[in-house]
């Protein structure tokens, strides 16, 4: 066995979190889904520094986790500390299957997630839809590409973030005008062509 000291400190929050990131990655998930459990964790580990809580993990307890919980409620939406509280559960699970800690040492062996209440999202009418799409009238470019941003909130329902985040990696599209095509990109007698990147 080599003399070498581990890069591991056993019980030591931060070292395991890189772990613990480690794990994740191996596993393949989601960049957002690594950056989400590691950001938590990082938070819990900065709240427990500044309290002068413990940071081993077989001496932090319930307590200090519902104490971590309570705050992120009262600086951010409840959703929000509800996303934390799964991300460090994940940690700790994770935690206990590498016997790090024993099952019976889990802070969250007897915690419950904080309440989210059922967001009321408004829909929007049939008729605001048209006078946003036909506010977007013309044949310029800046009108065709805002009204493409507008039929895929129309179409696909998805959020303001994930629409402003559609990236593409390695191909850009080019617009060029097709009057005889049917289907359209981004309106009517447009096509879109893809060329690589230079």
């Amino acid at each position: 066995m080599s003399n070498q000291q581990s890069i591991e400190l056993d019980g030591d929050l931060a070292v395991n979190l890189n772990s613990f990131e480690r794990h994740l990655n191996a596993e393949n998930k989601s960049p957002v889904t690594v950056g989400t459990y590691v950001e938590a964790g990082k938070l819990f580990d900065e709240f427990l520094r500044v309290h002068g809580y413990p940071r081993n993990l077989v001496e932090i307890k319930a307590e200090h986790v519902e104490l971590f919980i309570t705050t992120q409620v009262n600086l951010h939406a409840p959703a929000t500390a509800a996303n934390r509280y799964r991300s460090l559960q994940a940690f700790f699970r994770w935690a206990v299957g590498e016997e790090e800690i024993d099952r019976d040492r889990d802070p969250f062996r007897n915690l419950k997630s904080p309440k989210v209440a059922e967001k009321h999202v408004r829909i929007v009418p049939e008729d605001e839809i048209k006078k946003f799409l036909k506010a977007c009238a013309g044949t310029g470019f800046a009108e065709r590409y805002d009204l493409a941003i507008l039929r895929i909130f129309v179409t696909t329902g998805a959020r303001r973030s994930e629409v402003a985040n559609l990236r593409i990696s390695n191909r850009k599209s080019v617009l060029r005008p097709e009057p005889h095509l049917s289907t359209t990109c981004p309106g009517k007698g447009w096509s879109c062509i893809d060329r690589p990147n230079h």
